[in-house]
C-alpha cells in the first residue's frame, strides 16, 4: 500500500486510504464553467469527482426605460455570471385615436385624426412595433382643434394637404430629414405664426403656405440651403415661401435674425421667391457670379440698399424683378442705381 505525509496529521507516515483528511466541495456549474465535487485535503491534495454540464445564462433585469408614446423603452438583462447582455425593445405606447396605415414593410402611416381630441398633437415615432415614416395625404384635413404638432424623426414624407385648413396651428417644426413640403400641405394655416424648416428640404411645392398670412418668423439652419430650394416654379412659388403673403415676417438663421443680408459666395444661383416677403431686411449684399431667378427680393419693403461688386451693366444683365420693395439704391462698382 502506497503511504504519504500529510501535514494534517503530522510529520509522519500514514497509509493513503485512510490518511488524508478531506472536505468535500461542491462547485455548481455556471453558464461559463462545469459543475463539480473536489476532495481537498488541508495539506493540498485533492481529486474531482462526479462532474456537472454547463448551465444556461442566468439573465437578470439591470435597467429598464419605459416607452411612451413619443418613443420605444428599453429593457437591459445581464447575466450574473459572466456579464453577457442584450436588450428588449418595448414598443412606443399608441397614441389614442389616430388612424394609421400599415405599409407592408415594417413601416406605417399615420392617415386620420380618428377620435383624438388633443390639441397639442404629439405624432408617436412607433406605433404597434412598426416605425412611423409617413403622414398621409389629407391625413388631419380641417382638424380645427389643433394648435400645435410634433412631428418625430422618423417621418420622411408627408403628403398633400396633410394639416390643409387647421386654422388654429400656431407653429410647426418640419423634421429633419425631410426632402420636399408637398403641395398644400399648409395651405389655409391662417394662425401660423413661427415655422421651422431644415437644411435637408429641396422643394417646396406650390400653395404650400397659402393662406398662412400671419407668419412672424421663419427659423432655418443654412442660408445656403434655403437659398437653393425649388419653390414650385414660376407664379406657382408665389404661395410656397412662408414669408410671401405674411403682414411682416422676420428671417432667422441659427436663432439669430437677418437684417443685413450677405449672399455667401458659394451660392451661384438663387431660385425665385427664395427671399420674397422678407420684410425686417435692410440691405443685401450681392457678388457679381450669382444668378437669380424672378421674383427672388419681392416685397421686401425695408430694403434700402444693395451692393453689388459688379458694374451696372452687369447688374441690369441679371434682369432681375423686385416688385413691392419701393425705394432703394443699387450701390455698383461704377455708380449708383436709383430705384
Amino acid at each position: 500500500m502506497r503511504s504519504c505525509i500529510c501535514s494534517a496529521w503530522g510529520a509522519r507516515e500514514i497509509p493513503s486510504a485512510g490518511g488524508y483528511n478531506y472536505r468535500i466541495e461542491v462547485i455548481p456549474p455556471t453558464c461559463n464553467r462545469e459543475g463539480f465535487t473536489r476532495n481537498a485535503c488541508d495539506c493540498g491534495h485533492s481529486y474531482i469527482w462526479d462532474k456537472t454540464y454547463f448551465i444556461d445564462h442566468d439573465y437578470i433585469e439591470t435597467n429598464r426605460v419605459e416607452a411612451t408614446t413619443e418613443s420605444d423603452g428599453v429593457v437591459t438583462y445581464a447575466c450574473s455570471f459572466c456579464g453577457d447582455s442584450y436588450t428588449e425593445t418595448i414598443p412606443a405606447i399608441p397614441l389614442a385615436g389616430l388612424e394609421f396605415r400599415d405599409n407592408g414593410d415594417g413601416t406605417c402611416a399615420v392617415v386620420g385624426i380618428g377620435t383624438n381630441k388633443d390639441k397639442d398633437l404629439k405624432i408617436p415615432a412607433y406605433h404597434q412595433g412598426k416605425k412611423v415614416t409617413a403622414i398621409g395625404l389629407g391625413a388631419f384635413y380641417k382638424c380645427y382643434q389643433l394648435t400645435s404638432v410634433t412631428i418625430p424623426g422618423t417621418v420622411k414624407e408627408i403628403g398633400q394637404s396633410a394639416f390643409y385648413e387647421c386654422s388654429s396651428l400656431t407653429s410647426i417644426h418640419v423634421p429633419f430629414g425631410l426632402k420636399t413640403l408637398a403641395k398644400g400641405i399648409f395651405y389655409g394655416c391662417s394662425s401660423l405664426t413661427t415655422v421651422h424648416i431644415p437644411e435637408d428640404v429641396q422643394c417646396i411645392e406650390a400653395s404650400a403656405f397659402a393662406g398662412c398670412n400671419n407668419v412672424e418668423a421663419l427659423y432655418i439652419q443654412d442660408l445656403e440651403a434655403w437659398l437653393k430650394i425649388d419653390f414650385g416654379g414660376l407664379y406657382s412659388g408665389i404661395h410656397s415661401n412662408p414669408m410671401y403673403g405674411a403682414a411682416e415676417s422676420t428671417l432667422y438663421c441659427n436663432g439669430e435674425k437677418i437684417v443685413h443680408l450677405v449672399i455667401p459666395e458659394s451660392v451661384t444661383y438663387i431660385e425665385e421667391y427664395a427671399l420674397a416677403g422678407c420684410e425686417t431686411l435692410k440691405s443685401i449684399t450681392v457678388h457679381n457670379n450669382v444668378k437669380f431667378d424672378s421674383f427672388v427680393f419681392n416685397d421686401c419693403v425695408g430694403v434700402k440698399d444693395i451692393y453689388f461688386d459688379g458694374t451696372q451693366k452687369e447688374w441690369k444683365d441679371l434682369y432681375l424683378i423686385c416688385q413691392g420693395m419701393g425705394s432703394y439704391t443699387i450701390h455698383c462698382s461704377d455708380g449708383d442705381i436709383q430705384k
